[in-house]
């Protein structure tokens, strides 16, 4: 349905609008904000409910930001980009993500509001710090393979969703790609002095020159393709009570090989010490659910994704002045362990 004004801030999150977000009658009797210091790219509301039979309990209500990141946000596209993946893509994968009640963007900015189901109280939260258990890595990898094979290679199925959903080696990808660049080199010439306290000797070489070297890491993991999630690490991750994995936070979502997705599933979500002991047998694991995908290419590319991979935690450091210190560990915890698995798989040896 159409919500025709959409609020700016949790005061507009009221009776009126909730009704006629969920198509029924119903209370706000209560509201909280969620992620405080930890989300980066929108705002997060939880929201409980008063209403007939059938009416959740309470809902989540996802915002954009208000800030100086916002203009960033809106030129590389997370917005339209969720939209469009709850509204087209989701209902089809073969991998739970949250019912979306309401899914709206403005006709004239890029303001949003995705209504949608609160999974707190039947699913379990990973702590990314501590990381998954041999059981939920397992899982999440299966699931992960799912979530590829459902796109691997299906060029009509690619070329439907290549508008928005851009391949990483097309020019919109590229382009994007560029700003990427352009902002981890903003971020990494402020916070270097920090940064390479976390990290070893050739994860630094990657980091000083990563915009020269990007392309070359894209060329490297542009194919096999497969629409990906884009960002997936345990904190973008619930399980259900079957122990099965739920698919949250879509702003990122891309055309590239699934194998860089993964080394950053995994290695910024198993400490190195645990995850270096299986890292091959789910990588194994992971190719076997992906047609005539070879572990020797997927081992290849694997080693190019670590490298590419510090990308992700250095540009979210443009907010580290803006992280509580629960985000700040969080984000010095995945520099650590990216920079680790650049150390362990000599990424900057492709170089």
């Amino acid at each position: 349905m159409s919500v025709r004004q959409l609020p700016q801030s949790a005061d507009g999150l009221d009776d009126a609008w909730a009704s006629q977000a969920l198509g029924t009658s119903v209370r706000v009797i209560g509201s909280e904000s969620v992620g405080v210091g930890t989300a980066f790219a929108c705002r997060l509301f939880r929201l409980t409910l008063d209403g007939p039979p059938g009416t959740p309990d309470s809902v989540l209500v996802k915002m954009p930001i208000e800030g100086d990141s916002r203009a960033m946000l809106d030129g590389i596209g997370v917005y339209n980009r969720e939209i469009q993946f709850y509204r087209e893509v989701a209902p089809n994968l073969p991998v739970r993500t949250p019912r979306i009640y309401s899914a709206e963007q403005a006709a004239d900015s890029t303001d949003f509001l995705l209504v949608m189901e609160d999974l707190a109280g039947e699913c379990l939260q990973i702590d990314q710090q501590e990381g998954f258990s041999q059981q939920q890595v397992e899982a999440v990898v299966d699931a992960l393979a799912r979530f590829h094979s459902w796109s691997w290679t299906k060029q009509p199925l690619l070329q439907r969703f290549s508008d928005n959903f851009w391949p990483i080696t097309s020019a919109a990808g590229r382009t994007l790609q560029q700003q990427y660049g352009q902002l981890f080199t903003y971020v990494w010439g402020l916070r270097r002095d920090a940064l390479v306290e976390l990290l070893p000797p050739g994860a630094i070489s990657i980091a000083d020159r990563f915009a020269e070297l990007q392309p070359r890491m894209l060329d490297a993991l542009a194919t096999p393709t497969c629409i990906t999630h884009g960002e997936l690490r345990a904190d973008n991750l619930l399980f259900d009570s079957e122990g099965q994995p739920v698919f949250i936070d879509f702003q990122t979502v891309a055309q590239e090989c699934g194998i860089r997705e993964l080394e950053y599933l995994l290695c910024t979500s198993v400490p190195p010490d645990r995850l270096a002991a299986v890292e091959d047998d789910l990588i194994d694991r992971y190719c076997s659910g992906l047609p005539g995908y070879e572990t020797s290419q997927a081992r290849k590319q694997y080693r190019w994704a670590a490298a590419y991979n510090l990308l992700w935690p250095v540009m979210a450091n443009v907010r580290w002045d803006a992280s509580d210190q629960r985000g700040r560990d969080r984000l010095d915890g995945m520099v650590f362990r990216l920079g680790a698995a650049v150390e362990r798989h000599s990424s900057a040896d492709l170089f």
